[in-house]
């Protein structure tokens, strides 16, 4: 009578994990985030990930598979990805199976890094609910959002990188050719070789001895970036973007503001980029670099349309920094035309400076 009792109590509750297996799912969410979404080529990003049992009662077997692009490493140990790591051709997945206790949640972390500059899209999973032995389960596919967008890598091109060096000395030196008699800053001992203006008798008669006042630089000389692309090839696109990365990079360094204008496509989460005011800082150099991530090295307009719009906001103490495939007859007018605006001679940087280095 008890072992008759006892069985059917195991097939009561073997009826009852069958029915709740069933039906299990549907209290079940998944959740990931990643901890960054501009990234570096090759830099290691976490994957925070979290499955949650919203019920009552626990989910004795979950089950987790989750898509990347074909382009993504994984950086973890081989026994991990002995473990986890599911490969299917050029696909590549996480799976993993555990137990969720009621209404709690498990995390779920990976260290990522994406090789190459584009947007990777990471969402697509699958979720499964099902008893302890196997006999039944369900599945269920669901998108949870995640882009990553990689910049591009940076220019190593000695002369590129001695051009863009050259142009930052220039500018250095315009800056503090001429004080600025509204902005003083200090004072200095009189050294015979200054206006009387300068004199401040004030604070001479003070200090009993000659002092002048001491000004501030002049204003900021502006600099404009142009990316051209009409007529790249694709690696030509990505050369040119590089450049413009490792430009920029050097601007913000220096502490000069620079205007960005350019005929590639570059998306942003407000639309289109083919202008950037002018403008210095961490938000304003990654909302370009989002930019040059995104790009598919499609050409917008013309090199002399870029030209025009360059005209159209010209002012004084101008230099230009351009960035594009090698000038031909083609591209030579609208060239011309860029010249003629520049206070300075134009610092042309090709592509075919850096193919030099790599050809040699």
């Amino acid at each position: 009578m008890v072992i008759f009792i006892v069985l059917l109590l195991f097939i009561l509750l073997m009826a009852l994990e069958l029915v709740w297996a069933g039906h299990c799912l549907k209290h079940m969410h998944y959740r990931a985030t990643l901890e960054k979404s501009l990234s570096e080529p090759g830099e290691t990003i976490i994957q925070t990930a979290y499955i949650s049992n919203h019920s009552r009662l626990p989910v004795l077997y979950a089950g987790l598979m989750a898509d990347y692009p074909e382009n993504v490493d994984f950086e973890e140990s081989p026994a991990w990805q002995k473990k986890y790591l599911r490969r299917s051709g050029l696909q590549k997945s996480t799976a993993y199976s555990l137990y969720l206790y009621p209404r709690t949640r498990s995390r779920l972390q990976v260290h990522l890094s994406c090789r190459s500059r584009g947007v990777y899209h990471f969402g697509t999973h699958y979720l499964e609910a099902g008893d302890l032995f196997g006999l039944r389960s369900r599945t269920r596919k669901g998108m949870c959002e995640q882009r990553l967008v990689v910049m591009p890598r940076r220019c190593t091109s000695p002369i590129v990188l001695d051009s863009l060096g050259g142009l930052m000395g220039d500018i250095s030196v315009r800056r503090f050719l001429f004080e600025d008699p509204v902005l003083t800053v200090g004072l200095r001992e009189y050294t015979g070789r200054e206006p009387m203006k300068s004199i401040s008798f004030l604070h001479t008669a003070r200090s009993g001895k000659m002092l002048v006042k001491q000004y501030d630089h002049t204003a900021d000389y502006h600099v404009t970036v142009v990316l051209n692309i009409d007529g790249a090839a694709p690696e030509q696109a990505e050369t040119c973007f590089e450049i413009a990365r490792t430009a920029l990079e050097m601007l913000e360094k220096k502490k000069i503001a620079y205007e960005f204008v350019t005929n590639a496509d570059l998306f942003t989460p407000a639309g289109l980029l083919s202008w950037m005011a002018e403008g210095l800082g961490k938000r304003h150099f990654e909302k370009i670099m989002w930019g040059l991530g995104t790009s598919r090295c499609v050409c917008m307009e013309s090199f002399a349309s870029l030209v025009e719009k360059c005209k159209k906001r010209r002012r004084m103490a101008l230099s230009y920094v351009l960035i594009t495939p090698p000038v031909n007859e083609n591209s030579r007018a609208a060239y011309q035309a860029l010249c003629r605006l520049s206070e300075t001679p134009v610092c042309v940087l090709d592509t075919a400076m850096a193919q030099e280095v790599e050809d040699g």
